[in-house]
């Protein structure tokens, strides 16, 4: 029961870190900013831990999403075999 919860949570949070990607690459209007902007201070608490990669290999753009979202999958898979 805890585990199903958990994985459900963290599938959450990757749609919301993939969210705000996609909110970063578009415009934003003002109803977008406000969403954007409360995307933001929920992830990048976790996306901060993960920028320096990008900064470290002088990188156009932040990769801090990508790897979070693999490390979130990776993790729900331990739970999976771990629990279940």
């Amino acid at each position: 029961m805890i585990i199903n919860i958990t994985i459900k949570l963290l599938n959450l949070y990757s749609l919301i870190i993939f969210l705000r990607a996609i909110f970063s690459w578009a415009g934003t209007s003002n109803l977008h900013g406000h969403i954007y902007l409360f995307l933001c201070k929920i992830t990048d608490p976790i996306l901060d831990r993960f920028r320096f990669v990008s900064l470290k290999l002088n990188l156009p753009i932040d990769l801090s999403p990508i790897i979070v979202i693999f490390l979130i999958d990776f993790i729900k898979k331990i739970l999976i075999k771990t629990y279940v």
